[in-house]
């Protein structure tokens, strides 16, 4: 399989429709079902499925902390670290704001540049972490002639996807890439020129895993697995706060 692109990212400028896609629906559908097992205590007829373990760090680094090391281009980050930090702060969210999203991408298919650039920021200063955010706004600065800051979002973006795709080598469940957000998947995929043709969604050992099936272009069919465990675990806390 080829490897992440170091540049560019291929289709960039068609994220929009990836985000909108039949696999964004079906996957709805999976997660409302989760919802609705957790707020019931279990689909009537089947055994709940276990929960998902939490996700161990090799630090106690806050995500502020990393955050700050991040923006002064600290090259010592491991932005595996500074994603699972994020997802453990209180600042996490699984998605940036959907209208917000759909704005910078119309900005940047319309060339408004600063636009674009103006929204990736408004959407990365509550979520740093977002790969859409930093590849646009990589894409929005090159063309409005800001190459240093072109190249720190680019940067960002690829250390960001290069710690998902050095998590595992997803050809297994127990070598999975681990994921903070539904949306991670998405990108993987679009990273590494695969389109997706099938999904299922699958518990094994106490961790939740998304098998992806997606054909690769001159190579045909491969099999990816995701592990789930962040993205399912924040939805059952956010489902325990609504309770109280």
């Amino acid at each position: 399989m080829q490897g992440v692109h170091s540049a560019g990212f291929c289709g960039i400028f068609h994220l929009q429709s990836l985000t909108i896609s039949a696999f964004r629906a079906s996957r709805a559908k999976v997660l409302l079902l989760l919802w609705l097992a957790s707020a019931s205590g279990g689909i009537a007829q089947e055994p709940a499925a276990p929960r998902p373990q939490k996700i161990q760090r090799a630090s106690s680094e806050s995500y502020e902390d990393i955050l700050r090391k991040v923006k002064e281009n600290d090259s010592g980050v491991v932005y595996r670290e500074f994603r699972l930090a994020y997802a453990e702060s209180a600042q996490y969210k699984p998605n940036a704001d959907p209208e917000a999203r759909k704005s910078m991408f119309a900005a940047l298919s319309e060339k408004d540049f600063k636009k674009a650039a103006a929204v990736a920021e408004t959407i990365l200063k509550d979520r740093y972490v977002d790969i859409y955010g930093h590849q646009v706004a990589s894409v929005a600065y090159r063309e409005l002639g800001d190459r240093a800051k072109s190249s720190i979002h680019g940067s960002i973006a690829r250390n960001l996807i290069q710690s998902i795709v050095e998590s595992g080598d997803g050809n297994s469940a127990p070598t999975a890439m681990l994921l903070i957000s539904e949306e991670e998947e998405t990108i993987i995929l679009q990273a590494l020129s695969l389109k997706m043709v099938g999904q299922e969604l699958m518990d094994e050992d106490g961790h939740t895993y998304d098998r992806v099936e997606a054909m690769e272009p001159g190579e045909g069919l491969v099999t990816l697995y995701f592990n789930l465990d962040v993205p399912i675990i924040k939805m059952r806390e956010s489902i325990a706060d609504i309770k109280e």
